[in-house]
């Protein structure tokens, strides 16, 4: 009788320390261990390279380097699929740069950096180029989407996607380009 007592609360201590483990399991995975938003830094726009002559014929070429930091919060890996930035010139793309896919670890930052080659030929379609020429700047838009997955013991699997818009000018005396960016991540 005494034994079986004994069988009984052995048992029941057994069953209360797993339910207590478990609940503080559950509890760590959606608390502390949720995956979280990377964290995306834009930087300045950075000018390359000018070249602009007016005459004998006109030629206008541009190269921007455009760089986001981007930190991943969580405690697992957050793996991102190949995406490009876009630049846009009066609503009308001219450009475009690469950013490979890759993933970036638990509590990381990575730079991306992508050059974009920008010539007056992609611009002269616009009613506004000859006016924004003699204005001496050129008012761009770049826009990339980034789409990717943070991962949590190979368990626990999040998609994200995010996206960073970013307003420039470029001054045709060489000066450093103005830029002001927005992010925007979900996941």
């Amino acid at each position: 009788m005494a034994s079986r007592r004994g069988v009984i609360i052995c048992c029941g201590v057994t069953v209360a320390i797993i339910v207590i483990l478990v609940v503080v399991a559950i509890t760590l995975l959606f608390t502390v261990f949720k995956p979280k938003e990377p964290k995306v830094q834009p930087h300045p726009v950075i000018l390359q390279r000018i070249e602009f002559e007016l005459l004998p014929i006109l030629k206008l070429n541009l190269t921007l380097l455009v760089s986001v930091t981007v930190k991943n919060p969580n405690y697992g890996s957050f793996k991102y699929d190949e995406t490009k930035v876009l630049i846009y010139y009066r609503g009308t793309q001219i450009g475009e740069g690469p950013i490979d896919a890759g993933s970036i670890s638990s509590h990381e930052s990575e730079d991306f950096n992508t050059v974009i080659e920008i010539t007056a030929e992609k611009m002269l379609g616009s009613k506004d180029f000859w006016q924004d020429l003699g204005g001496g700047h050129f008012n761009f838009t770049s826009e990339s989407k980034v789409y990717g997955k943070a991962t949590l013991f190979k368990l626990l699997k999040k998609h994200a996607r995010g996206r960073t818009t970013c307003d420039i000018t470029v001054y045709l005396t060489g000066r450093d380009p103005d830029s002001t960016c927005k992010t925007k991540m979900n996941i």
